[in-house]
C-alpha cells in the first residue's frame, strides 16, 4: 500500500493534478475491482489447502484445479474489463474520466497478475510460510521504489503508464518467486503446460482483436465493446474448455449441455 502511495506521489510532484487526479482514479478503480475478483475466487481456499497439507498427492491435484481456474476466470473477466473499459467508465463515472482509459486497460493485467498471487500467497500461508511471503513482498516492495526514482531521475518526459508496468513486472517477479518456492521447499509441482498455452491464446486473441477492431469502427462505445470482448470471450472460454478438462469452464459447459438435453 506504501509503494502505491510512493507511485502517486511521484506522479504528483512530476505531472500536473489533472494527470494525478486519473492515475489515482484509474488504479482505484481497477483495485475495487481486482480485490472483489481476488477474494470471491480465493477466500474458500485457504482452509481447504490448511487441511491437505499433509497430503500431498490431494494438494498437487488441488493447487493444479484451483491455479487452472483462477488463470482462466480471471483472464477472461479482466480481458472482457478491458475491452468494454471504455464504454463502462463513461457510463459509470462520466465521460470526464475517459482519458483514464489506457491507464486502466493497462492495470487489468495487474489485476490478472494480483489475483494469481493471492492464490500463491494462500498456499504459502497454508504450508505456514506467510514470513517468506512477508519477506518477498517487502524486497520487492524495495527494489520497485529504487527503480520508480531510477526511471524519474533519468528518462526524459517520461509518462505514468511506466509506473503501472513497473508495478506488474515487479508483481510477476514475486509471482514467479512464490512459484519457486512452492515447488523446491514444498515440492510442489506448479509446471503446467496449460499454462503456457492459456498465456499464448491469451496473447493471441488481444492481438487479434485489436487487429480485427480496426475494421470495426463505431460511434457507439457500447456496440464497440460488446464486439470486442465477444470477440475475444467467446474464442477464449471455447479452447479453455478442450484445454483444460477439469476446469471451472468446462465443468460450466457440461452443466449446461445436461440442462439442455433434459
Amino acid at each position: 500500500q506504501g509503494v502505491n502511495r510512493f507511485d502517486q506521489f511521484l506522479v504528483g510532484t512530476y505531472f500536473n493534478a489533472a494527470l494525478l487526479g486519473i492515475f489515482y482514479k484509474a488504479k482505484d478503480f481497477n483495485m475495487m475491482l481486482t480485490r472483489m475478483v481476488s477474494v470471491t475466487i480465493t477466500k474458500s481456499l485457504f482452509p481447504v489447502f490448511s487441511k491437505l497439507q499433509d497430503d500431498k498427492e490431494q494438494f498437487q491435484k488441488l493447487f493444479n484445479q484451483a491455479l487452472t481456474n483462477v488463470e482462466i476466470v480471471s483472464f477472461a473477466i479482466f480481458g472482457v474489463v478491458a475491452f468494454s473499459s471504455e464504454a463502462a467508465i463513461g457510463l459509470v463515472l462520466g465521460e470526464q474520466w475517459l482519458p483514464m482509459v489506457p491507464y486502466f486497460q493497462v492495470l487489468c493485467l495487474f489485476g490478472v497478475v494480483y489475483v494469481q498471487n493471492s492464490l500463491f500467497i494462500n498456499v504459502n500461508n497454508s504450508l505456514g510460510k506467510t514470513r517468506v511471503v512477508f519477506r518477498t513482498n517487502l524486497v520487492s516492495a524495495s527494489f520497485r521504489i529504487v527503480t520508480l526514482l531510477l526511471l524519474v531521475f533519468t528518462v526524459e518526459n517520461i509518462s505514468p503508464l511506466w509506473f503501472i508496468v513497473v508495478q506488474i513486472v515487479f508483481m510477476i517477479l514475486v509471482s514467479i518467486y512464490l512459484n519457486y518456492f512452492i515447488k523446491v521447499k514444498n515440492g510442489i509441482d506448479v509446471t503446467n503446460v496449460g499454462r503456457f498455452i492459456n498465456y499464448g491464446l491469451v496473447l493471441v486473441l488481444i492481438t487479434g482483436v485489436l487487429f480485427i477492431g480496426r475494421y470495426f469502427e463505431t460511434d457507439n462505445v457500447y456496440l464497440e465493446a460488446i464486439y470486442k470482448s465477444s470477440l475475444f470471450i467467446i474464442p477464449y472460454l471455447g479452447v479453455s474448455y478442450f484445454i483444460n478438462k477439469n476446469s471451472i469452464v468446462h465443468l460450466g459447459f457440461n452443466k449446461l449441455i445436461s440442462k439442455w438435453s433434459n
